[in-house]
Formats: structure tokens, C-alpha cells, sequence
């Protein structure tokens, strides 16, 4: 018993509180969002509209026969972050660097060499930064402060994401 105690306070005296970080800021969001812009699919407003820094506020999640679900960053437990600088994009999960890429707004079209009437939409596509090979795309739809990546057509498992700006 001793030995615990003793082991405790070794513990205890080698924990500093700057070691001690905050928690993950959970943006409290009430589902389903209320977007107050017109979203658009045009690619000259998503180029303009993209660059900045964007906030998770909510994932929709459909699967056939079940209610909608909405995961949010109250509700999972973590915080999430997009910064869109130049060509250059960023993730984050409760401030912390998870991926770094390249990125482009380009056409669908562009990728699937089709021409169906949704090939004409934006796809916001990440690209390996040593390789410069496309690692994904998904989708999208914008206004000036929310941007919503439409993974459910890229994704069996993976809902809308709804992000709001930060900053520009």
C-alpha cells in the first residue's frame, strides 16, 4: 500500500499544469443546420469562396430504413478544422495537424471523363504533397460562410459534412 501512495505522488509531482492541455473545443450545433446563404455548385463562386479557415458543425448521415443521424462535434467528442491557404489544405481534429495537402476546385468532369449533368459540379480534390498524385475528391456546394462536402456520393459510409467559415 505503501508503494501505491508513493508511486501516486511520483506521478502526481512529475505532472506539471502546462502539460495539462484544454479539452477540444465541442461547438454545441443544433441539427439539422439552418444554412442562411443560397449554396451554389458554380465553380467561379467556389474558387472565390473556398480559401479560408472552416469549422465542423455537423455530419448527415442516411442510411435507407433508419433515421437520419447527425454526428456533430458536441455529440462525437472532438473538433475539426479545415484551412484552405493558396493550394495548400489543412485538417485538424482538436487543433491538431492530421493531414496536410494540396487541393484544387476543378470540374467532375475532370476526373470521371464523363458528361453527365453532375460532371459539370465542383469537386474539391486533395492531392499527395511529394507525390502530386490525387488521393481524393468529394463534392461540394458553397456560399460565402458555409461549405458542405457532399461525401455520400464518394462514400458508402460517409454523410454531408457541414462546415461554417472562420475566417477568410
Amino acid at each position: 500500500m505503501t508503494r501505491i501512495i508513493l508511486m501516486l505522488f511520483v506521478i502526481a509531482l512529475a505532472c506539471k499544469t502546462d502539460d495539462i492541455q484544454e479539452p477540444c473545443l465541442l461547438e454545441d450545433v443544433q441539427s439539422p443546420i439552418v444554412i442562411e446563404c443560397y449554396l451554389t455548385k458554380d465553380l467561379d463562386t467556389a474558387k472565390l469562396y473556398i480559401q479560408g479557415s472552416w469549422s465542423w458543425l455537423q455530419e448527415e448521415r442516411r442510411q435507407r430504413g433508419k433515421p437520419v443521424e447527425y454526428l456533430t462535434p458536441k455529440n462525437q467528442g472532438y473538433s475539426r478544422t479545415l484551412e484552405l491557404n493558396g493550394e495548400i489544405a489543412k485538417f485538424y481534429t482538436c487543433d491538431e495537424l492530421d493531414l496536410t495537402s494540396k487541393f484544387d476546385i476543378i470540374k467532375l468532369k475532370e476526373i470521371t471523363g464523363t458528361d453527365y449533368p453532375e460532371d459539370e459540379d465542383p469537386v474539391l480534390v486533395l492531392f499527395d504533397l511529394e507525390t502530386g498524385i490525387r488521393t481524393s475528391h468529394v463534392p461540394l456546394k458553397i456560399c460565402n460562410n458555409y461549405l458542405v462536402l457532399q461525401y455520400q456520393y464518394v462514400s458508402s459510409i460517409i454523410g454531408e459534412k457541414t462546415w461554417k467559415r472562420i475566417t477568410n
